[in-house]
C-alpha cells in the first residue's frame, strides 16, 4: 500500500467512524448524496457523489484523488488540511495495512461464561428475537422501492408552485420530510398518509428534491425550475424582488440600474444588495465536458460602499456548477473559481489576472474540450485547469453583481460549434 492509499484509507475509515452509519459496504447512493451535504455544510467544498463513490471503492478508478477533494475530507474531520492530516498519524511503513483490523476477542470457554448464558433466561432471549425482528421491519419500512416519489411544476416561470406526488408504506411511523435541494434547511413536513404536497420556488435551477423519513432520504430526484425567459432580480432573505425583461433592456444591454432599485425603494446603503440575472431552462444535451461561452458583461454599481465591485457568472449544469468571480485588480484575493467538484482558493492561488479595472467590460470566454478548461479575457488567456467528473448537461447561465450589473452579449455552443443560446438584447 503506497502513501496516499494509507492516509487516504485512514482518513476515510475516521469519516465512517465520525458519521457512525455503519459498515461502508452497506452504504447506498443516498447515503453519499447526504455525506455530499455534511461535507459542503461543513467546509464548503461541493464533492461530487461519484467522486465520494469512487473513494469508496463503489467504483473502479485508478486515479489519485485530487488535492482539492483530499483537503475537504481532511477538513470535515477537522483538520486545517490533508497534510495535516497525515502529519496526526504513524509512519506507513510502521503500521499495518487499514485492512487488518483486528477482531474483538471471544468469550473464554469457562465456567463463569457458561453460567452466564444459562442465566440470560428465555424472558431475555424474547426481547432479543424483538429487537431483530423490529430492525427487519425497519430496514423493510425504509426500503426505497416501497416509496413513490415525482414532482411536476405548475408553470414555466418564477416564482413557481411545485406539487410532489409521494406514497409512503403505512408501517412508517417516523417523521416524513419533503426537501426542496441539498440545503437541509429548505424543507418541510408532511403526513405519511399523505398523497400530495406542493411549495414554491422561488429562485430557478435544478435541485435535487427528496423524500426523507426522519434523517434518512430513502427518494430523490431532479427537478428543473426554468426561469421562463431571461430574469433580473434582487436578492433577498424572504423573496426576491422581481423585474421584467423588455424593461430592462437599454440601448442593446439587459441591465439593472440603480434607479430601478430607487423606483422599487430597495436600500442601497448601508449594506448593497445583490442582484442577479438568470437564465435557466432545458437547453437539450449540451455537456459541460465540451462546450465554449462567450459573453460580455459588467458590474455597473458607482457607489462609493462597495468598492471591490464584485461580479459572478455561473454556468449551471445538473451536477455542480462552474463558478467564475470577477473584482477591481486591489481585491482579487477575495475572488474564487469553482471547477465542478474543484475548488481555487484567491488567498492560496494567484487568480489577478480576474481583476478588472472599474467601469470596464468583462470579455469572458470559456472553452472547455474533454474538460480541460481555458479561460480568456479578450483574446488573452488567463487561466487552464481540469476537473476530473462529469458535472453533467449546461442547464443555464446565472450572473450575480454586489449592486448593479449589466449583459452585453451571450453565446452558448455545443462541441459541434452549434449555438444553444444566443442572444445579443
Amino acid at each position: 500500500m503506497n502513501k496516499t492509499n494509507y492516509h487516504l484509507q485512514h482518513c476515510l475509515t475516521q469519516i465512517e467512524k465520525k458519521l457512525g452509519w455503519g459498515d461502508s459496504e452497506n452504504w447506498k447512493t443516498s447515503d453519499f448524496e447526504l455525506l455530499r451535504e455534511k461535507i459542503l455544510d461543513k467546509t464548503g467544498v461541493n464533492l461530487s457523489v461519484s467522486t465520494l463513490r469512487r473513494l469508496w471503492g463503489k467504483v473502479k478508478y485508478e486515479s489519485d484523488p485530487q488535492p482539492t477533494t483530499l483537503n475537504a475530507l481532511a477538513q470535515f474531520l477537522g483538520f486545517e488540511n490533508f497534510l495535516e492530516f497525515t502529519a496526526s498519524l504513524p509512519p506507513a511503513e510502521n503500521s499495518e495495512p487499514i485492512s487488518e483490523i483486528p477482531e474483538s476477542p471471544k468469550p473464554k470457554n469457562s465456567i463463569f461464561w457458561r453460567a452466564g448464558a444459562i442465566l440470560i433466561g428465555v424472558g431475555v432471549l424474547l426481547v432479543i428475537i424483538w429487537g431483530l425482528n423490529q430492525t427487519e421491519a425497519n430496514e423493510e419500512e425504509l426500503d426505497p422501492t416501497l416509496f413513490s416519489f415525482s414532482s411536476q411544476p405548475i408553470s414555466k416561470g418564477i416564482p413557481n408552485s411545485v406539487v410532489f406526488d409521494f406514497d409512503v408504506p403505512s408501517s412508517v411511523s417516523d417523521s416524513v420530510f419533503i426537501q426542496q435541494s441539498w440545503d437541509s434547511s429548505k424543507k418541510f413536513s408532511v403526513e405519511s398518509t399523505q398523497n400530495q404536497a406542493t411549495t414554491v420556488y422561488y429562485y430557478p435551477g435544478f435541485f435535487n428534491a427528496k423524500l426523507l423519513v426522519g434523517n434518512k432520504i430513502v427518494k430523490e430526484h431532479g427537478l428543473l425550475i426554468p426561469s421562463g425567459d431571461w430574469l433580473p432580480l434582487v436578492n433577498r432573505e424572504t423573496t426576491p424582488i422581481y423585474f421584467e425583461k423588455d424593461p430592462s433592456i437599454r440601448n442593446g444591454v439587459l441591465s439593472l440600474t440603480e434607479e430601478d432599485f430607487t423606483r422599487e425603494n430597495i436600500a442601497l446603503k448601508p449594506e448593497v444588495p445583490v442582484s442577479s440575472i438568470y437564465f435557466v431552462d432545458d437547453l437539450g444535451e449540451i455537456s459541460a465536458q465540451n462546450f465554449s461561452l462567450k459573453t460580455k458583461f459588467r458590474n455597473s454599481y458607482t457607489g462609493g460602499n462597495e468598492a471591490c465591485k464584485f461580479a459572478q457568472m455561473l454556468i449551471l449544469t445538473k451536477d455542480a456548477p462552474m463558478v467564475f468571480n470577477f473584482s477591481i485588480p486591489g481585491c482579487t484575493s477575495e475572488l474564487g473559481l469553482l471547477l465542478s467538484e474543484k475548488q481555487i482558493d484567491g488567498k492560496k492561488t494567484d487568480l489577478s489576472a480576474f481583476g478588472i479595472e472599474p467601469e470596464e467590460w468583462i470579455d469572458l470566454e470559456v472553452s472547455v474540450v474533454n474538460q480541460q478548461v481555458s479561460v480568456f479575457l479578450g483574446s488573452e488567456i488567463i487561466f487552464e485547469d481540469s476537473f476530473e467528473n462529469n458535472p453533467g448537461d449546461i442547464i443555464g447561465l446565472v450572473y450575480h453583481f454586489k449592486g448593479t450589473g449589466e449583459i452585453d452579449f451571450v453565446n452558448l455552443q455545443n462541441a459541434k460549434g452549434i449555438s444553444i443560446l444566443e442572444e445579443e438584447f
